[in-house]
């Protein structure tokens, strides 16, 4: 049957039948002929193959992605979900509300008293606000009379640096200070004031060395606000013009044993600083300044 050959093939038939041996091709053209052919075939199946293995690749990416958004759209919906609950009872719990299961349980529901003008609320604490007699046109909202709120606008936050500024101007007010302080100031002798102020100083000149060899001032100041029991990495034996007592009140205020060796700890030396604060008015100028 002719029709399962293709043209080309019928034509170099015709043209191998030819009588005439000058016009009939060689064996040689034919061997080209039929290699031109088989390399067109080959390229024809690979261009399909290529084309079918690319086809396949973009269906596994479109699955993929089709996988990959489902699975999205799953846990949008579900975070979504979980958003309404909390939002739901967030606003329950702040307007005193219950859920819908309580509130259409009639087994909770405590009795229904009528009410009347001469009839006596029960004033206690442990008075329960869901169980007390409503009147029959208004609804009371337990928990919102006795709730505060109060704005974030109007909640100041403390900054930590203004604090440890504050506390380095008392510092530094400290050893500003005349050297002419009076016998007896804040109830103690002179040459107590003039060693509380000598180891004041000698730890601002730590604080404000040069870098490498002094402290660094930002964790002093925090374990000197925190009023740490650790002692500060300073030697204070070149401030003893008159070396404290045992039982000193103003470097243990509150009744702990004080132990001298040429160190201080921090909760000490915020002792000394507030003391001589306070013998100079320092808080009474502050509060001037502010008004």
């Amino acid at each position: 049957p002719t029709k399962e050959y293709s043209d080309e093939l019928k034509e170099l038939v015709k043209t191998m039948m030819n009588p005439d041996t000058a016009a009939r091709p060689d064996i040689i053209e034919i061997m080209m002929q039929i290699n031109c052919w088989d390399r067109n075939d080959r390229m024809t199946r690979r261009d399909c193959m290529e084309r079918t293995d690319e086809l396949y690749t973009r269906n596994m990416q479109l699955e993929t992605q089709v996988q990959s958004l489902m699975i999205d759209k799953e846990r949008y919906e579900a975070l979504l979900k979980s958003q309404r609950e909390s939002t739901t009872r967030g606003a329950s719990i702040f307007f005193g509300g219950t859920s819908p299961g309580r509130r259409s349980s009639p087994v909770r529901r405590g009795p229904i008293i009528p009410h009347t003008p001469s009839a006596n609320l029960p004033n206690t604490p442990g008075a329960n606000p869901r169980h007390l007699p409503q009147t029959p046109g208004k609804t009371s909202r337990p928990g919102v009379s006795s709730s505060l709120r109060v704005p974030a606008a109007n909640v100041k936050e403390i900054d930590p640096a203004s604090q440890m500024l504050n506390q380095l101007h008392k510092i530094v007010f400290v050893t500003q200070l005349p050297p002419d302080m009076s016998e007896g100031q804040a109830g103690l002798p002179y040459a107590k004031l003039l060693y509380m102020r000598s180891c004041i100083e000698k730890y601002k000149r730590a604080l404000f060395n040069r870098a490498g060899q002094g402290l660094n001032l930002k964790e002093e100041l925090k374990k000197f606000l925190n009023n740490r029991e650790e002692y500060i990495p300073v030697d204070f034996s070149g401030a003893e013009i008159s070396r404290p007592s045992a039982t000193d009140p103003t470097l243990s205020p509150d009744g702990k044993q004080f132990r001298w060796g040429g160190k201080l700890t921090y909760h000490e030396m915020c002792n000394m600083l507030e003391t001589l604060l306070q013998a100079n008015n320092y808080y009474e100028s502050e509060d001037w300044t502010l008004n």
